[in-house]
């Protein structure tokens, strides 16, 4: 599934915009914190589907911030609020740790075959993997 180029825009998110730029160059902190509202959202409602795909006895699940046709509840913006904080905290943590990943990149990395140029991926490849390990359970937790 691919969540960020549907928050951010495909033309903006592409396969060149994140092998040339940081992951928080391309994604703003609010398209990370929708990408995981989204993600917390709709987990329950895709977990009951598959499951319904082999036992038609399980229940739809709805989805936890909004109904169907209906705007982000309540409980939806307040969770937002939070992960756009927490995400704004984790990203100024990293900005030292990203400048040494990048530092470290740049002298590991290969040059480019079409121009000679080296381009970082350190950053964006370890904020990618990052968020994509992080247990379903555990963003109720954040």
């Amino acid at each position: 599934m691919k969540i960020m180029p549907v928050v951010i825009g495909r033309k903006i998110w592409n396969k060149r915009a994140m092998t040339r730029r940081s992951f928080s160059e391309v994604a703003t902190v609010s398209d990370e914190a929708f990408a995981l509202l989204v993600l917390e959202n709709y987990r329950g409602k895709w977990i009951s589907q598959l499951q319904r795909a082999a036992d038609d006895t399980i229940e739809k699940q709805p989805t936890k911030y909004t109904a169907v046709g209906k705007e982000w509840n309540e409980a939806g913006i307040r969770r937002f609020t939070a992960l756009y904080h927490s995400v704004k905290a984790s990203r100024e943590r990293d900005v030292e740790t990203t400048k040494e990943w990048d530092k470290n990149a740049q002298m590991d990395a290969v040059p480019d075959d079409d121009n000679n140029s080296v381009h970082t991926t350190a950053a964006s490849t370890a904020r990618s993997e990052a968020l994509l390990a992080i247990p379903m359970d555990d963003l109720a937790t954040m």
